[in-house]
């Protein structure tokens, strides 16, 4: 029983310390991708505002493993909204903001994790290309394991939102 309690001690000692300072990392973890490329804004404009359109590029999407897929309410701009089950669970995202022809923003949830925030931006550039933006947030609020999770968003979710802005790009050539 005493070689049991003293490495009960240590694992309990650095879980402590774990809880503890994760109240000193960041609430909120952030991912931004960017893309320049020849395309027309209203192209651009209908893949991200489409909600059906998604499935086009979204790297979630292109994936075999996405079992079934609904929308819900409007197909376009506010109110779209589209669910799915997959390999990483019950998701759902909603367009909660529609600014025709330069922006959306979108609210996201995959089950059993905190809601994400995302938002893509279309701007023009001088040299006729255009700039598309794509940022992601996670609001951890208390939560000491989201928090952990938000350092690691970046690598979590980067090379994704660069597949599927390859792809955004590829199909409104």
């Amino acid at each position: 029983m005493k070689n049991f309690k003293k490495p009960l001690f240590y694992v309990l000692g650095i879980c402590a310390i774990l809880f503890v300072l994760s109240f000193a990392l960041p609430k909120q973890g952030y991912v931004e991708r960017s893309i320049t490329v020849k395309a027309n804004a209203d192209s651009v404009f209908e893949q991200i505002n489409t909600i059906k359109n998604w499935q086009n590029w979204a790297d979630w999407f292109t994936k075999k493993d996405t079992v079934l897929i609904k929308y819900e309410g409007e197909h376009e701009g506010v109110g779209a909204t589209q669910t799915w089950d997959n390999s990483f669970g019950i998701g759902k995202v909603i367009i909660i903001e529609s600014t025709k022809p330069t922006s959306i923003k979108y609210a996201m949830r995959l089950y059993k994790y905190a809601p994400y925030m995302g938002a893509i931006a279309i701007t023009q550039n001088s040299d006729a290309t255009l700039t598309i933006n794509w940022k992601v947030t996670l609001d951890a609020g208390k939560n000491p394991v989201k928090r952990y999770f938000c350092l690691f968003l970046d690598s979590i979710l980067g090379a994704g939102m660069e597949r599927s802005l390859q792809k955004l790009a590829e199909i409104s050539r």
